[in-house]
């Protein structure tokens, strides 16, 4: 018998500024262990840190997905030792903003790739007129996450903070305004 469930009113959606991200909200009806596990590449799953949640509404981020991507996921919680599914669906992420580089894997060695780090933090030029962009990319290539640098600014150097839970962004105005980086800002910002 299963027990009754602690999650209602579910839903998932495209997050509505960043093309890559899927959304998943939920209504909880009472204090379980939750967390989401999905999957993009055949036989390759990715998971959600575990939460604790409350009763009241939750929302739970899934990252690393490539845009253009179909995405297949389910929202798990634990009763006990066991785990149930409450919800499972799938889903495609939104295309790649304009103005990125296609970008192709000309070779690559699998048995030499450090599992450990999935993904690069990175900044380039932007194809055509497009400005310097801050990208995310996983071992494929395939862009995750992208943010165009505007204003008349450059990014050259950007890098996750020393705890890990930022991304530090430079908005250089020596290159792109001529003055001299009077102008120049680091931003810091969370996914």
């Amino acid at each position: 018998t299963l027990p009754d469930s602690p999650i209602a009113e579910w839903s998932a959606e495209v997050h509505e500024t960043m093309g890559s991200i899927v959304v998943v909200s939920w209504e909880q009806l009472q204090e379980a262990d939750v967390w989401c596990e999905y999957s993009f590449d055949e036989d390759v799953w990715l998971s959600t840190p575990t939460q604790s949640a409350k009763k009241g509404p939750q929302e739970q981020m899934l990252l690393g997905i490539p845009f253009g991507t179909e995405v297949e996921f389910k929202l798990q919680y634990q009763v006990g030792e066991d785990t149930f599914t409450a919800y499972e669906s799938t889903l495609t992420t939104g295309d790649a903003p304009d103005g990125l580089v296609d970008s192709t894997i000309l070779a690559i060695d699998e048995d030499r790739i450090d599992p450990a780090i999935p993904w690069f933090l990175m900044s380039m030029e932007g194809a055509g007129r497009a400005g310097p962009w801050t990208v995310i990319i996983d071992r494929q290539g395939r862009y995750v996450w992208a943010m165009e640098t505007t204003g008349g600014y450059w990014t050259m150097h950007t890098q996750t903070s020393f705890d890990g839970t930022s991304i530090l962004i430079d908005r250089n105005s020596f290159w792109g305004m001529f003055d001299g980086g009077a102008s120049s800002q680091v931003i810091r910002m969370r996914i």
